[in-house]
Parts: C-alpha cells; structure tokens; sequence
C-alpha cells in the first residue's frame, strides 16, 4: 500500500524539515510518497539531505502561485 502526502510550501523551511523528520519516524508499514509543490524561490535543502524511507517528489511551482492551484498541481 502507499500512501501519498501532497505538501505544499511557501517560506517554511523549518516547518519541512520537521515535517519530513516526523514522517520518517512513523511505522506505517507500506511506502510513503511526499508530493512536495515547491513555491519557495530556492530549493530546500531538507528535500536532498533526507535519507528516510521514503519517496520525495519535488515539483517547482513559483514564488507567487496561490495556494489552490499549488495543490493542483501536486495532483
């Protein structure tokens, strides 16, 4: 079974970082996709230094997209 976690994030490096190390730290027994919509203006570092069991998708989508269509674009 996975399960698929769509996250979006705008100037919240901190709140990621935690987030990905709270998801690491689950015993949910199948696979874990993270769909991280990226409207930062550069890339976080916690989505390349991770090495937790799980699959991280990084999709850029600019600093200036609104929430709802951030979202979208993750699905």
């Amino acid at each position: 079974m996975v399960f698929a976690l769509v996250v979006t994030s705008y100037d919240r490096i901190n709140e990621l970082e935690r987030l990905f190390h709270s998801i690491a730290n689950q015993t949910f027994g199948g696979e874990i996709e993270v769909i991280l919509v990226n409207q930062n203006a550069v890339r976080p570092n916690s989505c390349d230094i991770l090495s937790a069991p799980m699959k991280v998708v990084v999709l850029e989508a600019g600093g200036l997209t609104p929430l709802s269509k951030a979202r979208n674009i993750g699905l």
